[in-house]
């Protein structure tokens, strides 16, 4: 839990492990407050006009529960560490994107529909997938029409649209659209004519073509990055200049004027709408118009590029989900030859649309849970009787290992170094006890967190030895405990050791453990217990497992 520092008439300050400090108003902690949410919807019942306009804060303690304020003199607020947690541990909108314009930096691997389907942690690595480099494929979906719907249903809804809920992609006499004949296509964003557009599209091949028909999916985020870093007026007027796209049949008539980039309040790309086949006019002056042609230009050089994206054959039970947004999906031309392949038809595949909203939901859900199990695990393991052994110190392993994370939290640590200083000595209460704890312990947490966490873990041992040769008064500073071990350990390093070990990927973090280590053996020392630890555990396990 977040502990209160100190509190004014202007609000109080908080400090959560591994995280900065951060300041609520008077008029947050009022908003925040249990009283003004309906206990079974969890949604706001008071409309914040109603809330008083300039509170005061009176007064402030922290409690067993959380905490206790005054308000205007007259009144009380109680808050606990879940009220708080949209300031104080904010979970993240989704995964980080991971960028990609070859095909070699982009995860191509295919995921089974049954593990997709009947397994949780299969269906989040393909989400997870989608949320970050934009597309995810999967492999062995029945060949039904109605099939595309299943794979939706697991995440999200369809989203319905003038084609239906869904769409057969196939060459067809008079086309409305050149999706639906053996044309190739250049990557392009699907329905830049509607705000918003389908979030989501999903191709599921059914037959695939005799030759041709192979799929190529572009990163736009990236090519649109990439255009940034090598013109950045030209991309500054892709995201300032509305364009008009539309289409219509006769019984639509769809439209939009919204710029190719759009960009959010942060001034990070948002959406892509790249279509030349959708395209109408520039709305803007001649001059405006003519900076723009030669921005688009330049833009649709870098995705139209022969070496730019990923190209792959969608075969029969095949299945893309994209990120309209973001992704942009073309094809090469096809031909059907029925008689050739024997298949008695060409080149189907159905498509849908969906929303990203469904999707990142589905995957919050599904990583929080797993999030928890994981946690649970740990906990579990830092509560067991092996944690309360002494270890030739005046104190238990458990309250070395929360020592050693008061202190490294105490330095402003990273939040991964101060995760690795609460579980640097797990591996005690792992099968081999203190043989070599460091590396049964970095490799029983580094599937859980990542390196970031695991590898200080696998190398404070080793920095004892390194510190021990490098730093004259160092040995000096050691407990009795840790000089009888060190020889066990392998003594001081060798001055080639020293430098290799100073070499190695992680070495920085791994001192600044050792030296909470080494100064977390004051048995009357207090200190946070596991509970404090929790959210930051959590925000950690959530963000390797999205990674």
């Amino acid at each position: 839990m977040a502990r209160l520092i100190r509190w004014a008439t202007d609000g109080a300050w908080f400090a959560s492990p591994g995280l900065p400090q951060i300041h609520l108003t008077p008029a947050d902690l009022i908003e925040c407050a249990p009283s003004q949410f309906d206990p079974a919807s969890g949604q706001r019942r008071a409309a914040l006009l109603d809330l008083p306009q300039a509170p005061v804060l009176t007064g402030a303690e922290q409690t067993a529960e959380g905490w206790r304020f005054a308000v205007n003199s007259d009144g009380q607020i109680a808050l606990r560490a879940a009220d708080l947690a949209a300031y104080l541990d904010p979970a993240p909108i989704a995964p980080p994107r991971r960028l990609w314009l070859k095909e070699d930096e982009a995860d191509t691997g295919k995921v089974d529909y049954q593990a997709y389907a009947s397994d949780e942690q299969f269906r989040r690595a393909v989400l997870a997938r989608v949320a970050r480099q934009g597309w995810a494929l999967l492999s062995g979906v029945p060949t039904r029409p109605d099939a595309v719907e299943d794979v939706v249903r697991r995440f999200g809804f369809i989203r319905e649209t003038n084609y239906g809920r869904t769409f057969a992609v196939r060459s067809a006499p008079a086309a409305s659209n050149l999706a639906f004949t053996d044309a190739g296509l250049a990557p392009h964003s699907d329905n830049p004519y509607r705000d918003p557009v389908p979030g989501l599209q999903l191709l599921h091949c059914l037959v695939d073509a005799s030759m041709g028909g192979e799929t190529r999916l572009v990163d736009g985020f990236a090519a649109a990055e990439a255009l940034h870093a090598a013109d950045p007026g030209g991309f500054a007027v892709l995201a300032a200049t509305p364009v008009h796209f539309a289409w219509g049949d006769g019984a639509n008539a769809l439209q939009t004027a919204l710029p190719v980039i759009t960009l959010d309040t942060g001034g990070e790309i948002a959406a892509i709408r790249f279509n030349h086949r959708a395209f109408k006019a520039i709305a803007a002056p001649p001059e405006q118009r003519t900076r723009w042609r030669a921005a688009y230009r330049a833009l649709a050089a870098l995705i139209e590029a022969p070496e730019t994206g990923a190209t792959f054959r969608l075969g029969a039970g095949d299945l893309v989900i994209m990120d309209n947004t973001r992704v942009l999906h073309g094809r090469r031309a096809f031909t059907d030859d029925p008689g050739a392949d024997k298949r008695g038809g060409g080149r189907h595949l159905v498509g849908a649309y969906a929303d990203r909203d469904g999707l990142l939901s589905a995957l919050a859900v599904l990583t929080g849970a797993e999030a928890d199990r994981r946690l649970a695990r740990i906990e579990a393991l830092f509560a067991s009787p092996a944690m309360d052994e002494a270890y030739g110190e005046a104190l238990s392993i458990r309250e070395h290992m929360l020592q050693t994370a008061a202190l490294a939290d105490e330095a402003e640590l990273a939040p991964a170094l101060v995760a690795a200083a609460l579980l640097h000595d797990a591996g005690w209460a792992l099968d081999g006890g203190a043989a070599a704890h460091e590396h049964s312990g970095a490799d029983w947490l580094e599937d859980t967190f990542g390196s970031a966490v695991s590898e200080p873990v696998r190398l404070h041992v080793a920095t004892k030895r390194y510190l021990v040769a490098c730093e004259p008064d160092y040995a000096a500073r050691l407990s009795a405990a840790s000089v009888a071990t060190l020889a066990q350990q392998g003594g001081p390093m060798t001055e080639g050791e020293a430098a290799a070990f100073a070499a190695m990927p992680g070495f920085a973090g791994a001192v600044h453990l050792r030296r909470c280590d080494d100064a977390a053996k004051e048995p009357a020392r207090p200190a946070p217990g596991f509970a404090d630890y929790r959210p930051l555990l959590r925000r950690l396990i959530a963000a390797h497992l999205n990674g």
